[in-house]
C-alpha cells in the first residue's frame, strides 16, 4: 500500500543537513533559491530512507528513472553530496548517458542496422555490457582499489578519452544508476506496428528501428534492471511539458560551452530528437508508477508536490 508523504505531514528533516551544504548545492547547479524547500521536503527524507536501506545490502544499488529533463542527475548528485561524507564507503553515480556507444560505433550501427541509430539516446545506443562490467567491478572493490568509469561529452557527442574518465576508489556503499530508460520494460510487439510520430512515419516506415530498440530493452537492459535494489520514478504531469524542460537543459549546456555549440539543439532539432524517445517515454508514464518503489510526482513548474513510498 502506498504511503503518501507530503510537506505538511513531514518532520523537519532539514535540521539533519547544514544550510551551507544546501546553499552550496543550489549554487553549484544554478538552481533558484526556493529549491531549498524541495530539498527539505522531499530530497532529504529520501536520503534518510536510503541510509536505512544501505545496511541491508552493500553496495546498495538505487535506480532513478524519469523522462528527459525531469531532474534525475540533480537528484542523484544531491544524494551523493549529502550521503558520502557520513558513509564508510563511497557513493558512485552512474548515468546511463555516460555509456553511449562512441560516435564511430554509432556510425557503424547506422550503416549496418538502421540510419536512426546514429542518434544517441534510445536502447541499443548504449554499451550496456560496459555498464554491467563497471557495476560488477564497483561491487567488488576493496579498500583502496580503483576503477575508471566512462564519461560522455554531449557537446562533442562522443565518449571522452580515458584520461578524463572518473575514478572510483573502494569500498563502495551506494551505487546510483540514473537514466530515462533505467528499468524500463519493452513494449508488446503488436503495439509497435503503427508509427506514432513524424520520425517513425518518415524514417522507420518498416518498423525495423523501433523493433531493434525494443529488442534491446527485452534483453541486456533487463540484466541491468535486475541489479537494482529499489527504484525511484520522477513522474511529470504530461508529455508536452518535457520539451520545455529539455530546452532548459540545452540552454544550460549552451551557456557552459560557449566555445563549442556544434551538437547542441535549437527548437527544430530538439523536436526531432525527442521523437526518438516518445514511444518508450509514453510507455514509462503508464507503467513506472506501478513498478517503482518510490514516485516523485512533479508539477508543471518542475517541483515535486507529492512523494509516494511503497
Amino acid at each position: 500500500m502506498d504511503k503518501k508523504i507530503k510537506a505538511q505531514n513531514q518532520s523537519d528533516y532539514s535540521q539533519l543537513f547544514s544550510k551551507e551544504l544546501i546553499n552550496c548545492f543550489i549554487k553549484k547547479h544554478r538552481l533558484p533559491k526556493n529549491f531549498s524547500n524541495l530539498i527539505s521536503q522531499y530530497y532529504i527524507p529520501l536520503v534518510v530512507w536510503l541510509r536505512k536501506k544501505i545496511n541491508s545490502s552493500s553496495p546498495y544499488i538505487f535506480g532513478i528513472n524519469g523522462p528527459i529533463g525531469t531532474g534525475k542527475s540533480t537528484l542523484a548528485d544531491f544524494i551523493k553530496s549529502s550521503m558520502a561524507p557520513d558513509l564508510v564507503g563511497d557513493v558512485i553515480v552512474l548515468s546511463i548517458d555516460d555509456f553511449y556507444f562512441t560516435k564511430k560505433e554509432r556510425l557503424l550501427l547506422s550503416k549496418t542496422t538502421h540510419p536512426l541509430l546514429i542518434t544517441r539516446g534510445v536502447p541499443g545506443t548504449h554499451d550496456i555490457n560496459l555498464l554491467l562490467n563497471c557495476v560488477d567491478q564497483l561491487k567488488n572493490l576493496k579498500l583502496g582499489e580503483k576503477v575508471l568509469l566512462p564519461q560522455f561529452n554531449k557537446v562533442q557527442d562522443d565518449r571522452e578519452p580515458r584520461v578524463k574518465w572518473q575514478q572510483a576508489i573502494g569500498p563502495i556503499d551506494l551505487i546510483i544508476i540514473e537514466g530515462w530508460c533505467v528499468a524500463s520494460e519493452p513494449i508488446q510487439s503488436n503495439l509497435l506496428i503503427e508509427p506514432i510520430n513524424h520520425l517513425e512515419k518518415s524514417m522507420d516506415t518498416d518498423g525495423k528501428w523501433r523493433n531493434y530498440v525494443n529488442w534491446h530493452l527485452t534483453n541486456n537492459y533487463q540484466n541491468l534492471s535486475n541489479l537494482i535494489n529499489s527504484l525511484l520514478f520522477l513522474n511529470p504531469p504530461n508529455m508536452e511539458i518535457l520539451k520545455i524542460w529539455r530546452a532548459k537543459q540545452e540552454s544550460k549546456l549552451m551557456n557552459e560551452n560557449k566555445q563549442n555549440k556544434t551538437n547542441l539543439m535549437h527548437e527544430k532539432h530538439l523536436t526531432f530528437f525527442m521523437q526518438h524517445f516518445e514511444r518508450w517515454t509514453k510507455e514509462n508514464l503508464l507503467t513506472m508508477p506501478n513498478k517503482a518503489d518510490i514516485i516523485f510526482n512533479l508539477n508543471e513548474k518542475h517541483y515535486c508536490f507529492e512523494a509516494l513510498y511503497k
